[in-house]
């Protein structure tokens, strides 16, 4: 059954946020504490809460601390000289991610009842706040392209934190950034469209013909599929119209893996680390399956 112009309508409607914005102040007001005075730090939110595409049913809320003094840094893109320059003016601290990390997680354990400690993230339970909490810990990482002195340098702020063995950076603040343009160049249809498409996900996964699973389509890796959809295609339109024009593009448009980029605009969203990018034949599903929805077309053609 093809979906109905008023159920996108309501797809389109933001999640309730209140009870997130509580969750995030209590994490906050917890991590603001005397156990950790002694470090340079920042905490943001990070995700659909934060990014407002948040759905009715989202459980979690994603909260990030971020020791910002000392910091990891990829100095790979400068000239020789100037990574010279840059060892001469820098050293290694024994402040590492696994010392930040030692020192965060008891501050939780001691507020908040039931926190497991995961690989990637700390998990505050719901029993404890109003909504699940994932809190990352994890240090700044600076990606330089150039560096000449402290006061003659450039560099692409991030953060690196742990999953297991495997270190990760990623670019929260420009996936947010470009996020919050991208809607406003599109008059404010792109994040309705994103909130269209999660729950057209989800749709798909609790059907039983469907092939798409949820582990293979995450909310971050969809909002950036629908982040390299042209803004011609949301210009002028109203939300389900946009969506409609949306998944046509993806339809009708193969998918390069070099052309499409992270919201981030900072990794590729197909060929990179399994941390940091997705699947094509997940991607594929994905977007055959909310044409199917749209057009009950189920013939030849899609992601290349």
């Amino acid at each position: 059954m093809v979906l109905a112009r008023e159920q996108l309508e309501e797809w389109s409607e933001r999640g309730d946020f209140l009870q997130a914005a509580h969750t995030y102040e209590t994490i906050k007001e917890a991590l603001t504490s005397a156990a950790l005075e002694d470090c340079e730090y920042e905490i943001f939110c990070q995700g659909s809460y934060a990014g407002k595409t948040n759905i009715v049913g989202d459980s979690d809320v994603d909260v990030v601390i971020a020791l910002k003094d000392p910091f990891y840094a990829n100095t790979d893109r400068l000239p020789p000289v100037q990574k010279e320059k840059y060892l001469k003016l820098h050293e290694s601290s024994t402040r590492t991610w696994e010392w930040f990390r030692g020192r965060v997680i008891p501050v939780l354990q001691e507020r908040f009842f039931g926190v497991q400690v995961r690989n990637k993230c700390v998990e505050v339970p719901a029993k404890a706040l109003a909504l699940k909490a994932d809190v990352l810990i994890s240090l700044d990482f600076h990606l330089y392209t150039l560096f000449h002195d402290h006061l003659h340098r450039y560099f692409e702020g991030g953060i690196e934190f742990h999953n297991g063995r495997t270190r990760v950076v990623n670019y929260p603040m420009q996936h947010r950034h470009n996020g919050e343009i991208k809607d406003l160049l599109c008059g404010g249809v792109f994040k309705p469209v994103v909130r269209i498409a999660k729950n057209a996900r989800n749709r798909l996964v609790e059907d039983e013909r469907s092939s798409v699973v949820k582990k293979g389509a995450p909310s971050y890796f969809v909002e950036c599929l629908f982040y390299n959809v042209p803004n011609l295609c949301y210009i002028g339109c109203r939300e389900p119209d946009a969506y409609r024009n949306a998944v046509v593009w993806l339809w009708e448009n193969p998918m390069s893996r070099s052309d499409m980029l992270c919201q981030n605009r900072m990794t590729s969203l197909f060929g990179g680390t399994a941390e940091t990018s997705w699947n094509l034949d997940d991607a594929r599903l994905l977007v055959n399956g909310l044409y199917v929805q749209l057009t009950d077309h189920d013939g030849p053609g899609g992601m290349a």
